[in-house]
């Protein structure tokens, strides 16, 4: 029998484990960077449990760490193939913010009828989204508006250009709850030297048609092209089955 026992202090982002036999966790860094825990002990029954011992190590902040069933990595029926595609994919950004980060793994990895049960476990050092929402709850998204403009307000942005990103951002959540109701994930941060607004929400996708509205004096129709005048550069993918990854370099 297999086992990962592991307890986390958040104080200190300490966390401390053994490993009898499962495949070891991967720890995804909040800029994207990817490793593992050290390899594992042998499983339990196999020999004495003095073989087992307890390592730690202290984790970043927005450090991920997804442990696992071997039924994740054996979807393909080739171990090495399926460690590959798991390390390809938790290299998505979406990984960086998503509240459900199991279940994204699960859906964009494992096939509707896997061959193996498959158990994933997450746990975020802090980080994450900086702010989760239902696309239909006015009040919230309000306040993470108030919120984020604040946030531009600290990173000493102009007038000018706090309005620009305040524009975006209010396209933004007025678009994901025209088409895509339900938990909506938003993050801000900063990527070689620009600002990015990170959007994921859980709808069926959408076709980015950033063109000007046709009748220029129409209340819709011109949120996309808003985004896309307002910002540097805008990247959009559909996570089949999941939903949608929005990206804005304001």
């Amino acid at each position: 029998m297999t086992a990962l026992v592991a307890t986390f202090e958040r104080a200190t982002r300490s966390l401390c484990y053994a490993n009898a036999g499962h495949p070891p966790p991967y720890v995804r860094g909040e800029d994207g960077t990817l490793d593992r825990l050290e390899e594992a002990g042998v499983p339990l029954g196999l020999a004495s449990f003095e073989l087992l011992r307890t390592q730690c190590r202290t984790l970043a902040r927005g450090d991920l760490v997804v442990a696992f069933t071997d039924g994740l990595i054996e979807t393909t029926r080739d171990i090495e193939a399926g460690e590959r595609l798991v390390a390809q994919t938790l290299a998505h950004p979406a990984f960086r913010l998503c509240s459900e980060p199991a279940t994204l793994l699960r859906t964009l990895v494992v096939p509707d009828d896997p061959s193996d049960d498959v158990a994933i476990l997450t746990l975020r050092a802090g980080g994450g989204a900086d702010w989760t929402l239902d696309a239909n709850d006015g009040r919230a998204a309000q306040a993470a508006r108030e919120a984020f403009v604040a946030r531009l307000v600290g990173e000493g942005l102009g007038l000018e250009a706090r309005q620009a990103g305040e524009m975006v951002f209010g396209e933004v959540v007025g678009n994901v709850a025209r088409y895509t109701p339900g938990r909506v994930d938003l993050g801000l941060w900063r990527a070689q030297g620009q600002l990015v607004l990170a959007v994921l929400d859980r709808g069926p996708g959408f076709l980015w048609d950033a063109a000007p509205p046709v009748n220029a004096f129409a209340e819709s129709g011109r949120g996309l092209f808003l985004i896309e005048t307002l910002s540097r550069a805008v990247r959009v993918e559909h996570l089949p089955g999941f939903g949608t990854y929005l990206e804005v370099v304001l």
